[in-house]
C-alpha cells in the first residue's frame, strides 16, 4: 500500500485529519536552582524514525509504552511496542499485537491497570474498532463493541467518573463530535449538553489539578485552536485572553511537576511548530525554555512522574519522520561562581 496516496486520499475526502512558586517560564529561577528545559536523550537503542505512534506512560509498571507510528521515508505502517524507562528504549515482543496502524490513541486506565489502544488506520487503509489493552507482556482485544472504527481521535482519563472518555476522530462518514466512555468493561455513548465541533487529530489530557479533561485544537476543515473542558457530565467552552495558534496534531500531556498541561508544536496553517505552552486550568502561557526540539507535528508523548518529565519522541518534519528522543523537565542550573571566575 502506498501510505502516502492513501492519506492525501483522505485529507481530500475531508476526513481528517500545590501552587508553582517559581516561574516556568523562565530560563531559571533563582530561588530554587533550577529551570525547565527541553533536552535531547541520546540512547543506544532506538525505536525507528517515526509520527503519529501511540504513547501512555504505564502507572502499574513505571515505563513509558510507544506503539506503532508511520515511517514515511519507507511508507511502513508499524506495529512494533516500545519502552521507555528514564534513560533506555527496549523493543518488546509480545505474542499478540494490534495490526499495523498510525494516528491510533493510548491512554492509561488506572481502574484497570492496563494501557488503552483505539483507532488509527490500519496498513490496509482501514479501521479497526477494536480496542487493545496492554498489561506489561501482551496485547489483548477487551472489546469489539462501541465507537466505529476510526483514527485522529482523542482519549483521556477522566477522574470524576473514573473513566476513560473519547472524543472525535474521522472515519468513512467523516469527522466526528461524539463522547463516549469505557468503565473498564464496557463503551457508552455519552449525551452532553454543549459538545466542541467534530474535528480529528485533536489532543486531551486529564487535568488532575482541575480535575477535568481538556480538550485542544485538532482539524476540521482547517488547523483548530479552541479550548474545551469535560467535567464529567458536559463540555465547556473556556476562551483565554491568550492561547496557543491553530495546529494539529500536537502533543499535549499533562505535566506534573508544573501541575499543568504542556503543548508542543503540531502543524499550523503553513509551518511545523516549536513553540511550548502551559495550561494551568483556566489561562494558556507560553513558555520560554533556553532549548527546543526542531518542530514538528505528529510526535508521541507522555508524561514520566517517575523521572519527572515529559517524553517525546518521533514526529513529522522537514519532509521526514524523524527518530528523535527529548525530554522536558527541571534542569539544574550551573554555579554562577564559576561562569564568572569567581573561587
Amino acid at each position: 500500500m502506498n501510505v502516502r496516496v492513501a492519506v492525501t486520499a483522505v485529507l481530500l475526502a475531508g476526513l481528517v485529519m500545590p501552587v508553582v512558586t517559581w516561574s516556568a517560564g523562565a530560563a531559571a529561577d533563582e530561588r530554587t536552582g533550577v529551570h525547565f528545559d527541553w533536552v535531547e536523550a541520546a540512547p543506544t537503542v532506538v525505536p525507528p524514525p517515526r509520527d503519529a505512534a501511540g504513547m501512555a506512560y504505564d502507572e502499574g509498571r513505571g515505563q513509558v509504552v510507544m506503539f506503532g507510528g508511520l515511517d514515511w521515508q519507507s511508507a511502513q505502517t508499524l506495529n512494533d511496542t516500545w519502552t521507555w524507562d528514564g534513560r533506555s528504549w527496549t523493543a518488546q515482543t509480545p505474542a499478540d499485537t494490534p495490526p499495523a496502524r498510525f494516528y491510533a490513541t493510548m491512554v492509561y486506565d488506572p481502574a484497570t491497570r492496563q494501557v488503552l489502544l483505539f483507532g488509527g488506520l490500519v496498513a490496509t487503509g482501514g479501521f479497526d474498532p477494536d480496542l487493545w489493552a496492554w498489561d506489561g507482556h501482551d496485547w489483548r482485544v477487551v472489546s469489539s463493541t462501541g465507537p466505529s472504527g476510526r483514527w485522529g481521535d482523542a482519549m483521556a482519563y477522566d477522574p470524576v467518573t473514573r473513566t476513560v472518555i473519547m472524543f472525535g476522530g474521522s472515519d468513512l462518514s467523516g469527522p466526528h463530535a461524539d463522547t463516549w466512555s469505557w468503565n473498564g468493561t464496557t463503551w457508552t455513548q455519552l449525551n452532553p449538553t454543549a459538545s466542541p465541533p467534530a474535528r480529528n487529530l485533536g489532543a486531551m489530557i486529564d487535568d488532575t489539578s482541575s480535575h477535568q479533561v481538556v480538550l485542544f485544537g485538532g482539524y476540521q476543515p482547517t488547523p483548530l485552536g479552541d479550548t474545551w473542558v469535560w467535567d464529567g457530565t458536559t463540555w465547556t467552552q473556556m476562551f483565554p485572553a491568550t492561547s496557543p495558534s491553530p495546529r494539529w496534531p500536537d502533543a499535549f500531556v499533562y505535566d506534573r511537576a508544573l501541575h499543568a498541561g504542556v503543548v508542543f508544536g503540531g502543524l499550523g496553517t503553513s509551518s511545523y511548530l516549536n513553540d511550548t505552552w502551559m495550561w494551568t486550568g483556566t489561562a494558556w502561557t507560553e513558555l520560554q525554555p533556553p532549548d527546543s526540539p526542531p518542530g514538528r507535528q505528529g510526535a508521541a508523548a507522555a508524561y514520566d512522574p517517575e523521572h519527572g518529565q515529559v517524553v517525546m519522541f518521533g514526529g513529522f518534519g522537514q519532509s521526514s519522520s524523524l527518530g528523535d528522543t527529548w525530554t522536558y523537565g527541571r534542569i539544574a542550573t550551573r554555579d554562577r561562581s564559576s561562569e564568572s571566575g569567581d573561587s
